[in-house]
């Protein structure tokens, strides 16, 4: 799947900047987020693999992330939920009685999407991002607490259910609080 992605971003990422994929120049940010070397542009891009499926997220002129997980895959161990989530979002996945797993990895899938888009890795304290899922579903809100109270929260969040079992999260950097249009590509 790690070809495939890198060659799905490659095409995707060519196209929105007009030159053959094989022309731009792919860089590792200081985390691992994927980003263009070269030619100079305003065009970002992130990409996420689980179980066969690939997607490829992109924005002008703004940070941006995604991922995917598997909902068919083995539930966690339950105990790590007070790890990973706040604790209003522990009482989200609990009230979920047998389906917490897919709340859980709803919120992990959001989690991991934004700290792509930030290109910060996994390194800060899961619990202290705090999502409230709303309705319609492009009204997710972060917010953050504890150590990260005042982290700049003017981002927009995008679920999206891809068939059969997988769900992937887009994370993009708002700007003048717009909303841009998403596009999610999967393969």
């Amino acid at each position: 799947m790690f070809g495939l992605g890198r060659e799905m971003a490659r095409s995707i990422v060519g196209d929105a900047l007009g030159v053959p994929p094989e022309s731009w120049i792919w860089r590792e940010g200081p985390h691992g987020r994927p980003e263009i070397a070269a030619p100079d542009s305003d065009v970002h891009f992130n990409l996420s693999h689980s179980a066969g499926v690939v997607v490829c997220a992109l924005a002008r002129g703004r940070a941006i992330g995604v991922d995917i997980e598997d909902l068919s895959r083995r539930a966690p161990d339950p105990a790590i939920v007070t790890r990973y989530c706040s604790p209003a979002e522990a009482e989200d996945v609990c009230a979920q009685g047998d389906h917490w797993r897919d709340r859980f990895l709803t919120y992990w899938t959001l989690k991991e999407a934004y700290l792509k888009a930030r290109g910060l890795g996994i390194a800060l304290p899961l619990a202290d991002i705090s999502f409230t899922l709303g309705e319609p579903p492009g009204h997710t809100r972060i917010g953050f607490r504890e150590s990260l109270t005042g982290t700049d929260d003017r981002w927009a969040f995008h679920l999206a259910h891809i068939e059969p079992h997988h769900i992937a999260a887009v994370a993009v950097e708002t700007v003048d609080a717009a909303i841009p249009a998403l596009s999610l590509y999967s393969y």
